[in-house]
């Protein structure tokens, strides 16, 4: 499923700030995205666009071709096309664990293909595909969620998104509050996700950019409602100042900036810690200089 923004407008008040304006942009089936941008920059709202909760003022969103929107549908028609939008786009709030409500995981990761009408057989199967996902132990089905530690609840409602098998997954800040070593862990599961799922689409947001470095392909930043820059994370981080933005580049590119600083030119194609450390190894081994800053 490819999803295209064409010069889409929003704003909540009349007559108040554009929160999304002339936002233009494509997201094809299969990549991996990440949104970026300052407090107030359009990120949320760009989100609640991808899967039909907010509707663009100015504009049309594009789902493979077709506009969910389209005013000269009928209204019964306009509205299938945003259950099917909701259906293949899965949005992951932040602090999902708050959405999380039945008596137990099972129940909890079910709601959302019930709801689809599919047989208890494969809601059951979805079930267990998503938990094993995920990475959650097939003997917390029984278990109340709310009985779960804060990293076992935020997997337990991604894996309620996971179980309606979408087509693009949109997650906004989903490991805010989470450890170190949660944030890891999480992000772990998302790569392998992607890995199993090579067809299947991440819009990711976070204001880590150290996690944007490591997930996405392509990074999308928006300053003030506006897409700004466009591109590879590495290139984005080491070759504009992302920091007009209200972005701080991850510890990896500041390191890199820093060395090419100092005249060693490191050439690297990920910011990935062992990538950008075999990369520093090979410039030193060699001693290419890249002129002073």
């Amino acid at each position: 499923m490819s999803l295209r923004l064409e010069k889409v407008f929003f704003r909540y008040d009349d007559g108040g700030p554009w929160v999304l304006e002339a936002v233009d942009l494509e997201i094809p089936k299969g990549s991996s995205v990440g949104i970026a941008g300052g407090t107030g920059s359009g990120k949320t709202t760009l989100l609640m666009h991808l899967n039909g909760l907010l509707q663009p003022q100015k504009g049309r969103i594009l789902v493979d071709g077709e506009d969910p929107h389209d005013p000269s549908l009928s209204r019964q028609e306009r509205a299938a096309r945003r259950r099917r939008l909701r259906s293949h786009v899965g949005l992951v709030f932040q602090y999902p664990e708050n959405q999380l409500f039945e008596e137990t995981v099972e129940k909890d990761i079910a709601f959302g293909p019930k709801n689809l009408g599919l047989p208890p057989e494969e809601v059951a199967a979805r079930v267990e595909r998503a938990m094993a996902a995920l990475g959650l132990s097939p003997d917390l089905k029984t278990r109340s969620p709310f009985q779960l530690s804060g990293g076992q609840m935020r997997r337990v409602a991604v894996a309620g998104v996971l179980a309606m098998e979408p087509e693009v997954l949109v997650l906004d800040e989903p490991t805010a509050g989470l450890d170190p070593l949660g944030r890891q862990e999480f992000l772990e599961l998302l790569r392998r996700w992607k890995r199993e799922h090579p067809k299947r689409t991440i819009v990711y947001v976070s204001h880590r950019m150290d996690e944007m470095a490591l997930l996405v392909e392509r990074l999308i930043v928006l300053h003030r409602g506006k897409v700004v820059a466009d591109g590879p994370p590495v290139h984005l981080f080491l070759e504009e100042d992302v920091t007009r933005w209200g972005l701080e580049p991850p510890p990896a590119a500041q390191l890199l900036l820093g060395l090419k600083a100092r005249g060693l030119a490191v050439d690297v194609k990920s910011l990935a810690p062992r990538e950008v450390a075999r990369a520093i190894a090979r410039a030193w081994r060699d001693g290419a200089p890249c002129g002073k800053a």
